[in-house]
């Protein structure tokens, strides 16, 4: 089994229950729903099929939705697209007030500090602009690399001040799905400070959304204050695509490796994302760039790796996932784990340093630990432990479906639902437990890791070694 978890977005090419089982039982963890593309009602509805899907299945699943936030992007273009040549003259217009021939774009007050001579892109840099004219209701560009230009797709323009909120008014709107369907995660993009995370906790807080915050950083700013941003942040998404315009590119798999070991040590979820299987958008089979691009994210010890056009509207999307599970599985097969960072001084990381230092017990007779087993309440030990990248997989017992869950997206771990109620452990239900769903056998050893009390959250203050009996 895979310890590298696979996120998956959904789109027209993966939407429908066979293929959403079947995205699951190739190896998907958590589902993507980017509110950039679709209405309120599709997301609303392919999220509660994707829960009744994981339920039917008996498989933990997390769902994340990926909010607008400072996003430029195109509107909606007649015929789904414009062919442009290099060197056509383009007109780019506000989408509330354009006329035929015209590009709409949304949130145009973004472009209020737009100048004569400054370059910019489309759809992940595919085409490229020059402006040379600006008005009030437009401006002018030319296309200095032609294409087929896409409707809703992305503008970048590097180092535009850009004058959007970090929430825009389509996100205090939709977040109410968050709290409707009590998804795990809800992702911001273009964070630029922590003071955006800040915001998006408060609005989730005046919706009782409980899900956990992640942010993406796509551009200068959040790159500079990414320290700050970790600290407020419960999880990161390193979104290279627009990383990899707003910042030269050759500094994207640096800025990558640093990014992912500093959520590493910090004990949260980190996910790579973008073109990580792009050539699987229209083969059956992956190019030997993409397959070293997701081993060497496993290399770089992030937490998941993530399909975006490949799973929503490539051809063929259940192969995709099948592939990068294959790849990720063998890649982890020589993975070195990192060296470990310096515990601090309280009882909770004292007892994960001396679980990770048991998966090395060889005793004189008898088994070697199979597996590191966790009870816990919040899903914090589990973290800390994860970030140690254990050679043992890491089984989660928690009480609560939503932690249960939320671990989907943490390296290394499965999680399960069990209900032990408040009291004194007793490692005869969790054996038993173990052993009724096939998750271990008759004379294993396991490491165990809890509380003395079952149910009281932050107590984490026992490690043992213990063989399954009957």
């Amino acid at each position: 089994m895979k310890k590298t978890k696979i996120v998956a977005t959904l789109g027209p090419a993966s939407e429908s229950a066979t293929k959403i089982k079947s995205l699951i039982k190739a190896g998907v963890n958590v589902f993507r729903f980017n509110l950039k593309h679709n209405d309120k009602q599709w997301h609303s509805d392919k999220i509660e099929l994707v829960q009744k899907c994981a339920n039917e299945m008996g498989k933990p699943i997390a769902i994340l939705l990926d909010l607008v936030g400072r996003d430029l992007r195109l509107g909606k273009i007649p015929n789904k697209g414009m062919l442009l040549k290099r060197g056509q003259e383009v007109i780019f217009a506000d989408e509330n007030n354009f006329k035929e021939g015209e590009i709409p774009v949304r949130n145009f007050i973004a472009y209020k500090n737009l100048k004569e001579g400054v370059r910019f892109s489309a759809d992940s840099g595919s085409l490229f602009f020059k402006v040379f004219e600006v008005k009030e209701r437009f401006f002018k560009a030319n296309a200095l690399k032609g294409g087929f230009l896409k409707e809703n797709k992305g503008v970048n323009i590097p180092h535009l001040k850009v004058n959007l909120p970090a929430l825009v008014e389509s996100d205090l709107d939709r977040l109410s799905l968050a709290a409707k369907h009590d998804v795990d995660y809800v992702a911001l993009s273009f964070v630029q400070t922590r003071d955006d995370i800040r915001i998006l906790k408060r609005e989730m807080e005046k919706l009782k959304v409980k899900a956990k915050t992640m942010a993406k950083i796509e551009d200068t700013l959040g790159i500079q204050n990414f320290d700050e941003i970790l600290e407020e942040v419960d999880s990161i998404m390193v979104a290279r695509g627009d990383l990899g315009i707003e910042v030269p590119i050759e500094k994207v798999p640096i800025l990558q490796k640093e990014m992912i070991e500093k959520c590493r040590l910090a004990g949260k979820p980190v996910i790579t994302a973008t073109q990580m299987m792009e050539s699987m958008l229209d083969n059956p089979i992956p190019s030997r760039a993409d397959v070293s691009d997701v081993a060497n994210s496993v290399y770089d010890y992030t937490d998941a790796v993530m399909l975006s056009g490949e799973s929503a509207a490539g051809n063929y999307p259940v192969e995709t996932v099948r592939q990068m599970s294959k790849i990720l599985f063998q890649a982890e097969r020589k993975y070195l784990p990192p060296s470990s960072p310096h515990a601090s001084i309280n009882t909770t990381d004292a007892m994960v340093q001396s679980a990770l230092e048991l998966t090395y017990f060889k005793p004189k007779e008898g088994a070697k630990p199979s597996a590191i087993v966790v009870l816990t309440e919040t899903g914090r030990s589990v973290r800390l432990l994860s970030r140690l990248r254990p050679i043992l997989p890491i089984i989660a017992l928690t009480q609560s479906e939503k932690v249960r869950d939320e671990l989907c997206l943490t390296w290394g771990v499965t999680p399960y639902y069990l209900n032990l109620g408040h009291e004194r452990l007793e490692l005869s239900k969790v054996f038993r437990f173990l052993k009724e769903n096939q998750i271990v056998g008759k004379g294993q050893l396991l490491i165990i890791l809890s509380g003395e009390i079952t149910g009281e959250p932050g107590r984490t203050n026992m490690v043992t070694l213990k063989e399954v009996w009957e």
